[in-house]
């Protein structure tokens, strides 16, 4: 059968197994298998044909970017849009039909609009009766968008507005893809002159989502937002102040309930529901009180940022730190999607280097007097003892070394948190929006978060995301604790243990699983210590012994080793993603 036959409706067999989504990611590894099974075959051409397909699906994409949506890729197909040519007619699979359509209008010496109507074509025929990739299908829609309008295919883009429009009313995702779809409309210019009726329809869905719910308010606010851009686009400017205002009561609300349990994140609410009163123009403020509630307001950052000072236990360093956020801002700043966003801000720390940090150890009087201890600063017990150096015990200087090392990750990390991580989460926030759902669809493309466990390792990074601390620190250590179980599992190292006096076999916990020789070589030197640092050493943050024991009181259980704990996590989780497509490919 040659590679036509195989893309046609008859004989395609892409079927999304459970647990799994319904987008590129998901195709990409049907595409390499078929690669596989045709060299199997031998059937070395066809071969060659799935890997170009599979490595188009993979590639970055930016459907905002009108002339390089995916970078350079005239260097890829070069030599190969012939093969594209032969087979974009037979292709069935709507996801693939656009990616290729899309690659041959873009790289074809000759421009044919038929391939611009293939990718509108494609796009408005996806089967989404099945779990999917919102952010790719989303994709989809704006390029395709951004083509319609580009060439000026007039009855296409009735077409498409109105497919849009149907999507909006049917679809029962609202947290993420109905927003979506309203943002592809209104940032294309799909609704040009009509932005209002839009608007009317998701201020109604926000009103709908005003309830006590965390989740809720924060989609509330959410769909605010378009609103807010909607009316703004339509110069209507009262209205536009109206749902500024009602934005601004909304994330007073939901600041003041999360005063309950962070204060650090309230204040940054309570920041954003200022901006929002700000943004009422001067002539409605007097009939919308919106000075009353600005003056308000600002006493209650006053006192937001007070009870957070108290639960952030930050070391203070003496450094001026000002380059590093300056730095770390812009590294993340004008991102243009939440993939490149997110691979940004993971690379604006570098790993430690451990061996370096151990050699930077220098003897003090205190090692040759009997070293010193380290104390509980919540109940006052001693935790950990660094004995000091025993001329008649060799060992002793490594464990000052690796002491010292420690002390220095720590001091890193806090001023780290504090300089680099939390500005720049600040900024990709103000640029982005990360959702649950997001999030979770993120795990589930992460080779290294077990199964069954994505929806909780999803809802540890939203609350990050959040900067609810709290939550993200006592639903993350439990199940880092099993990503580095299963790590080992997977590559054939016994977890558990079996007691001999009656049987019962128990799973190793994480210090133990830590001591386990073969980590270093899965994880490497400088993420094991870490990890190790930051979850299991008693001279460290020691998080997983501490939350498992109920050994932090509300002033402690919020400290820079928390903040960092869920970006090792977030910055993890993303580099399975790139190593394991980088492989297969």
């Amino acid at each position: 059968m040659n590679i036509q036959e195989k893309l046609k409706k008859e004989n395609w067999n892409y079927e999304i197994a459970e647990g799994e989504y319904y987008g590129y990611y998901s195709l990409t590894e049907h595409l390499l298998a078929l690669a596989k099974e045709s060299t199997n075959n031998s059937e070395e051409s066809q071969a060659k044909i799935f890997n170009l397909l599979a490595q188009l699906c993979h590639l970055d994409f930016d459907a905002n970017n009108k002339v390089s949506p995916y970078g350079d890729i005239q260097n890829i197909v070069a030599d190969k849009v012939e093969w594209l040519t032969d087979i974009i007619d037979d292709i069935h699979e709507p996801l693939l039909k656009n990616r290729v359509a899309d690659v041959l209008w873009l790289c074809h010496e000759h421009r044919n609009i038929t391939y611009v109507h293939q990718v509108i074509d494609s796009a408005t025929s996806m089967d989404l009766n099945q779990n999917f990739a919102s952010q790719d299908i989303l994709a989809c829609f704006r390029r395709a968008t951004i083509l319609a309008l580009g060439t000026n295919q007039k009855v296409k883009i009735n077409e498409l507005y109105t497919y849009l429009l149907l999507e909006i009313d049917n679809s029962t995702d609202e947290r993420y893809f109905k927003l979506g779809i309203a943002r592809v409309i209104l940032d294309s210019g799909l609704n040009k002159n009509e932005e209002y009726i839009l608007a009317k329809k998701m201020q109604q869905i926000a009103e709908s989502k005003k309830t006590e719910s965390h989740v809720k308010m924060t989609q509330a606010i959410d769909y605010l937002d378009f609103v807010i851009d909607s009316y703004h686009k339509s110069k209507k400017k009262q209205s536009k102040s109206e749902a500024n205002n009602e934005k601004g009561l909304y994330l007073e609300v939901h600041a003041d309930n999360r005063m309950l349990d962070s204060g650090l994140a309230a204040c940054d609410f309570y920041k954003k529901a200022l901006n929002a009163f700000q943004g009422v123009e001067q002539p409605f403020r007097e009939n919308l009180k919106t000075e009353v509630s600005i003056n308000r307001i600002r006493q209650k950052i006053n006192d937001a940022n007070l009870s957070g000072l108290n639960s952030m236990q930050m070391t203070e360093t003496g450094i001026d730190v000002s380059e590093f956020t300056e730095q770390a801002i812009s590294r993340v700043t004008g991102t243009t999607n939440l993939s490149e966003a997110l691979k940004r801000f993971i690379n604006i720390v570098d790993e430690p280097d451990y061996q370096g940090m151990r050699e930077q150890y220098h003897p003090s009087v205190i090692d040759f007097l009997g070293g010193s201890r380290a104390v509980s600063p919540v109940d006052g017990r001693t935790i950990a003892i660094n004995k000091g150096i025993d001329i008649n015990d060799p060992n002793s200087i490594e464990e000052c070394k690796n002491d010292h090392a420690i002390k220095l990750l720590m001091t890193r990390i806090n001023l780290t948190v504090e300089s680099q991580v939390l500005p720049a989460l600040d900024q990709i926030n103000s640029e982005h929006v990360f959702t649950r759902d997001y999030l979770e669809d993120l795990c589930k493309q992460a080779p290294i978060v077990p199964l069954n466990r994505q929806k909780l390792m999803g809802h540890a990074l939203y609350a990050g995301f959040q900067k609810d601390y709290y939550t993200s620190t006592h639903v993350l250590c439990p199940q880092f604790e099993h990503m580095i179980r299963m790590i080992l599992k997977n590559s054939g190292v016994k977890t558990t243990y079996i007691d001999p006096a009656n049987g019962i076999e128990t799973e190793n916990g994480l210090s133990t699983l830590m001591n386990s020789p073969e980590l270093i070589s899965l994880l490497g030197e400088n993420l094991y210590f870490e990890i190790k640092t930051l979850f299991t050493d008693s001279k460290g943050f020691n998080l997983r012994n501490n939350i498992a024991h109920g050994l932090l009181d509300d002033a402690h259980a919020v400290t820079s080793g928390s903040v960092y704990a869920w970006f090792l996590t977030l910055r993890m989780i993303i580099k399975s993603i790139e190593n394991n497509i980088a492989h297969q490919i």
